[in-house]
């Protein structure tokens, strides 16, 4: 076996046959996720049963150059830090656990800017759904790749062979996003007002999520309101407890979070929002928010025209975070809830 590993074993007639269906699922999951490693200089981090079957189909898929990489080098290999002066390298993936649960803060001390002829970057990491380093190359705008399809299809390709059954691809897809779903947090930025804590607080309720609202949470942490909060703190001090909430529940998967309108002003509270969620921005124009009659209680809106500003300032903040944006045009709970779900759906479809 080219690989040295197996996952399964299955008897057929006293004879135990060894298989190694990670190779199925990486290859289904290249495939799907149209990546090429046709005549592609690949970068394989790490040299374990993973980096083994990664070379395995690379080489079956024809790249040009397969270049191992790992902090203790064999044979053959590199040391992880000399990975920058491969300049060459077009694929970028990783096979190590760094980035996983509960580690999901780690990262590998190398910038993906170093590589300047980087095209795609593969974590086989499926949990958290996007570690740093898939953000990072998303921020990079890098075509990317996590381990889940790969997980899903190798558990599929088990189920075939002790069941001696064929499962269509259709199903494994539909599987796939179904599971994506799941494990996805669905997260609520906005203006003040806009709508979050309801809209979220609804769609928990009808999708049989937890509910984590930052809002609430700080303040049963603290005991006080936010605004009370600001009149003995500082905005600064606010806003460094508020990121620590958010880191902690990074973590979590399949639930909702409404945040408050801030949070968005801190680039690490994106990036832990983003780790195992998709963002939807509820983009209500001033005119409507105006309408809902905003309490001079919330600390950044009591003076003339503070709305307006306040918009002005975060918009690109709220559309740059945004996986998903919902234009608010009326105040009609009903339809905007059912606009909602379309959108999500229509992104876990694609």
């Amino acid at each position: 076996m080219r690989t040295k590993s197996c996952n399964t074993i299955v008897k057929k007639d006293n004879t135990l046959y060894a298989y190694n269906t990670d190779y199925t699922g990486f290859l289904s999951s290249i495939l799907f996720h149209h990546i090429t490693l046709k005549d592609e200089t690949i970068a394989i981090i790490g040299n374990g049963a993973t980096s083994r079957t990664v070379q395995a189909v690379a080489e079956d898929l024809g790249a040009k150059t397969i270049n191992i990489f790992a902090r203790h080098p064999k044979n053959s290999e590199y040391l992880l830090d000399t990975i920058s002066s491969y300049q060459d390298t077009t694929i970028l993936v990783n096979t190590t656990p760094v980035g996983m649960v509960p580690n999901i803060h780690d990262m590998f001390s190398f910038e993906l800017t170093s590589l300047s002829n980087l095209k795609s970057v593969i974590d086989v990491i499926y949990n958290p759904l996007n570690t740093k380093l898939i953000l990072s190359a998303k921020e990079n705008g890098l075509q990317t790749m996590n381990g889940l399809y790969m997980l899903i299809s190798q558990a599929v390709k088990s189920y075939e062979l002790f069941h001696h059954k064929s499962i269509k691809e259709k199903e494994l897809i539909s599987l796939y996003r179904t599971i994506k779903k799941q494990k996805c947090n669905i997260v609520f930025i906005g203006m003040p007002k806009s709508g979050k804590s309801l809209y979220s607080k609804i769609y928990a309720e009808k999708n049989n999520r937890t509910l984590y609202d930052i809002d609430s949470m700080f303040e049963a942490k603290f005991k006080m309101s936010i605004h009370e909060y600001f009149a003995q703190n500082s905005e600064q001090s606010f806003r460094i407890e508020e990121q620590k909430l958010i880191q902690d529940i990074a973590s979590k998967s399949g639930i909702v979070i409404s945040t408050g309108g801030g949070s968005i002003l801190s680039k690490e509270n994106i990036i832990n929002l983003k780790i195992n969620g998709i963002i939807v921005f509820i983009d209500a124009k001033v005119s409507l928010l105006e309408k809902t009659g905003i309490s001079n209680h919330r600390p950044l809106l009591n003076t003339p025209n503070s709305l307006q500003k306040l918009y002005q300032e975060r918009y690109h903040l709220y559309t740059n975070a945004a996986d998903i944006i919902m234009t608010k045009e009326v105040l009609n709970t009903t339809t905007n809830i059912n606009t909602l779900e379309m959108l999500i759906y229509e992104y876990f479809g694609t």
